[in-house]
């Protein structure tokens, strides 16, 4: 804004103004990441997933949410304090805010630079179900989009996936309790089964 006094225009003062506008060229991008730190798992097998969501884009993220579906075969027993497990398999945790701050510091959204780290507990059921050969735990994470998309959506979710070791183990056994038989006499067979393995066992 400038000004002046008026003099030479008849006593009347001559304001000119002039704005610049500069858009700001900012977003936030979060990237969520998902191991039990194993490749191979087996029946009764205890996993901890740690889940890691980092906003790495230049501006804080709003409304962010986190959804991870467990996969069949396994036992739910514990989950990051916030989380909701109402809807097991599936747990969410909504409104997340970072645990290290990044900068600026925001306290009413996720900063960017900042990350947030969750866990999940599970057991992997003993015996496994028949036809079983692999675990997968998919996570999700997702804002409400109120500082723009999120310029990488690729990232937004992963998959653990680890081969289950197991196998049905069948035996059979067979007697009649005798040693010896005399002609004509009746001989009664009893024949046991069992599957001493650590999965089902389908078509027996």
């Amino acid at each position: 804004r400038a000004a002046d006094d008026g003099t030479n225009t008849g006593g009347v003062p001559v304001e000119d103004t002039d704005t610049d506008t500069d858009a700001v060229n900012a977003e936030p991008d979060l990237q969520i990441t998902k191991t039990d730190n194993e490749t191979t798992v087996e029946p009764g097998d205890t996993l901890t997933y740690d889940i890691v969501i980092t906003n790495v884009g230049t501006q804080a993220a709003t409304g962010v949410d986190v959804t991870d579906t467990l996969p069949a075969g396994v036992t739910f027993v514990s989950c990051t304090a916030s989380c909701d497990d109402s809807a097991l398999p599936v747990l969410t945790w909504t409104g997340l805010f970072e645990d290290t701050a990044g900068s600026p510091a925001d306290p009413a959204a996720f900063d960017a630079g900042g990350q947030a780290t969750l866990s999940v507990v599970v057991t992997v059921d003993d015996p496994a179900a028949s036809g079983l050969d692999s675990l997968t735990n998919s996570v999700t994470v997702a804002d409400d989009g109120a500082n723009g998309a999120d310029p990488t959506p690729g990232n937004n979710s992963d998959d653990d996936v680890d081969t289950l070791d197991a196998a049905p183990d069948l035996q059979i056994t067979k007697s009649d309790g005798l040693e010896s038989v005399t002609d004509g006499q009746d001989v009664t067979y009893e024949i046991s089964f069992s599957n001493i393995g650590n999965q089902d066992a389908l078509g027996v």
